[in-house]
Order: C-alpha cells, then structure tokens, then sequence
C-alpha cells in the first residue's frame, strides 16, 4: 500500500461520513444568505449565512482542523435563535457555544479529493486570536479509536500490518464487524503489506481487496475502487467516484449503475480536453446526473460540477482512457444521427467482421433502434438490447462495459 500515511488521512474522510445537510430559515435579522460558489482551487464553498459584521466568503478558519476528524454530524440546527453546537479542544469537551454568532459551512471536496465535513466557523475578520483554530477548538466530534467495539481485537505484532488494520478499522469505525468480518480485515492488511514488500502482485491484491468490500456489504464494482486505490495511494476516476458514493451511504450499485459510471467517467476524460470539448461535457453533465440520480445520491447536479473541476491527467486510467477518447474523435464524434441508417451503420462500425455471422437482423435493427432513441425513459430496455447484442457476439464483460460506455456517450440523450 503506497504512501499508507497519506492514504490514512485522504481515505479516511472520504469513506465513512455521509455528507449532512443543515438549512437555515430565511428570516433571521441581521444576516444575509451567500449563494454556494467554486473556488478557483476547485474547493467547493456550500451556501451559507453571513451575519452583519465584517464577514468574507473565504474563511479564516482553517480548514485542516476540519478534515481532521471523520465522524458524526454537526450538533444543534439553526431554526431558532437558540441553537448550540458542541465545541471540542482535541477529543475533550469544551464547552457548548450559540450558532447565531457563527458561519455554517456545508461539507465538501477538496481539488484533492479529501472530504472536509459540515462544520461551523467564526466569521471572517481583521484577527486571528479569535478563530477556533487559533484556540485549538472545533465544532466536530473527535473521531473514536477504531475497534472500539471489539474489545477483544489483537493488532498485528508486525507494526506496518497493525497500522493497515488501523486504516482499515477507520472505514468501519461505525459498524459492529462479525468474527468472519475482522478475520478478512487482517487477512485483507496483511495481502496489503505483501503488495509493499513486493510479495504478490497488484491484481492479487485487488481481488482481495474485492472480497474483503464485498464482505463488508459493498458491491464489487465499489468495493474495486476503493481496493485500487489502497494498493496505488492516490485516487482515479473510479475510485474517487466510489468513494463519492460510499461517502453519501450508497455501498452497492446495480448492473445499470456500472454501465453508467464507465460511460460517465469516459465522457469527464473526453471533457478535459480540447477536441470536442463542448461535446463531452454535455456528454458528462447528462450522464453524470443520471448516474448519480440512478444509484441513490441526493445531489447529482452538484457532485457532477464538482467531477468536472478534478485533475485526473497523472493516473493511467486517464491515460488509457484518452487512447479511446482519440478513437471516438476519429471515427465516430459528429459522424452518426440518431437516425435508425445511422445507427446500423455505427454498430457495422463497431462490430468486427469475424463476428458478424453471430448476429442475426432482427438483433442488429434491435439496438439500432435503441441507439437512436437511448434516453431515462426506457433505459433498462435499451441497456438490455445493447447487452443482447454484444453477448451474441461473444463479447468478453469487461470488453461490453467498455463498449456500451462508448455508445452510450455517443447517443445517449442526443
């Protein structure tokens, strides 16, 4: 496991906190509502209420404080004048203070992909003696030890594997795990420190970390994303993606999901770049909602801005991705209607020779008549057509994904 230090801190926000929303009524004195902007940074500042002092939309509180701890919510609401929420010095109690004197930041992705959770902070001013991380204080709950709930657990006496079984009691910190559950925890940490030692191989260690997600309650699709991200130590489009949706308490995904996903994370490639750019990006904003609307998330149109504004060109998913990008700009991009000829052309396109004699007519006009109107409406239907087809052509899984991902940039919703 690659930097595990720096994995320990970036994972660690992202996977176990769901993001909590806090709505403030309209109508308190005093105070004006600032609408949620970008940063240049990529930061995304959630919407919030401004009191009538001196007060900026860039904070003095900083951030780093916040990110610091990963569980639980912000205490109090902000309904009424008397709402309170809990500050802490480290993992001790301080003190309850009133909310009406202070800035409420909703939770967000940093450019990084670390997630900082809702939290409350003093208003911007001229000095810094006053801000809660100055004073060493937060309003988020200090995150418990992991195991807590299992009194008995004996860490590793090989120090690198008890600090992988550390990491990994993080991201189930709130779960009560079963006997099986924690013995594929240590089976799973000491695999991972294998990988660092140059003992077995990435796709090993991978498939282990497939079925100890998957044992944990979290679909291999997911579970992939995250077991690729703990062997590389730094994050890709799946990876950040999974973590996204277990982030906002979404463990598995259907058959649908993984075929939107792979067409979602295809077109943000294609939209980093300048050839047909105004294409992919239609092409992401249109799938990325539907994908995240599809798998459960609450906030689609929000997340999918936030996707668009990371820098993934240093990962070889990117890389290779780009390879298919090229070949969509070549030979399909503003080359096919939605036209029924059209479509029956591209899959002749697509198809190759040798494996046409599998494919009847009826299955050909079939997806052709999918392809031309692929949209919300019927896309099981459609997706389903599409999956006939390619299964006719014996086409491996992984080889369908990355092919109805690309057709699905190509026609869906055009």
């Amino acid at each position: 496991m690659k930097n595990l230090k720096k994995i320990l801190l970036m994972l660690l926000v992202l996977v176990l906190l769901s993001p909590a929303l806090l709505y403030f009524s309209d109508h308190v004195d005093a105070r004006t509502y600032v609408k949620g902007y970008y940063r240049k940074d990529g930061t995304y500042v959630s919407g919030y209420w401004r009191g009538s002092g001196s007060s900026s939309s860039t904070s003095s509180y900083s951030n780093s404080s916040s990110s610091e701890a990963t569980s639980g919510t912000v205490t109090g609401t902000s309904s009424s004048n008397t709402s309170v929420v809990n500050l802490y010095r480290g993992n001790t109690y301080e003190t309850q203070v009133s909310t009406n004197n202070l800035v409420f930041v909703q939770g967000y992705y940093r450019k990084d992909g670390t997630y900082v959770r809702p939290h409350y902070r003093t208003h911007a001013n001229d000095f810094i003696t006053d801000n809660f991380s100055y004073l060493g204080l937060s309003t988020l709950e200090p995150l418990p030890k992991p195991f807590t709930n299992h009194s008995d657990f004996q860490y590793s006496i090989n120090p690198q594997v008890s600090l992988i079984e550390k990491y990994l009691g993080y991201q189930s910190i709130d779960k009560t795990l079963t006997s099986d559950q924690l013995n594929n925890l240590k089976d799973y940490a000491i695999h991972l420190n294998y990988f660092d030692e140059g003992k077995e191989d990435k796709d090993s260690i991978v498939n282990h970390g497939i079925f100890y997600y998957e044992s944990m309650g979290i679909s291999p699709e997911l579970g992939k994303g995250l077991a690729t991200f703990n062997v590389e130590g730094e994050s890709n489009l799946q990876s950040y993606i999974s973590q996204i949706l277990i982030t906002n308490g979404i463990s598995k995904i259907n058959n649908e999901d993984i075929y939107l996903m792979n067409a979602y994370i295809l077109a943000l490639v294609g939209a980093k770049q300048v050839t047909n750019h105004d294409f992919y990006v239609e092409r992401a904003l249109n799938l990325g909602k539907f994908f995240y609307t599809n798998a459960g998330l609450y906030n689609p149109a929000q997340q999918v801005e936030m996707d668009m504004l990371q820098d993934w060109s240093t990962s070889q998913e990117f890389s290779d991705l780009m390879k298919t990008i090229s070949n969509l700009n070549s030979n399909f991009v503003g080359k096919y209607s939605t036209s029924i000829s059209d479509t029956q052309k591209y899959l002749e396109k697509v198809t190759p020779t040798n494996l046409r004699l599998n494919i009847d007519q009826f299955d050909s006009i079939g997806y052709s008549v999918s392809l031309s109107t692929f949209s919300h409406t019927l896309f099981s239907y459609d997706l389903n057509k599409g999956i006939e087809y390619y299964t006719k052509m014996q086409m491996g899984n992984d080889q369908m994904i990355k092919q109805i991902a690309q057709d699905l940039v190509i026609f869906f919703l055009r």
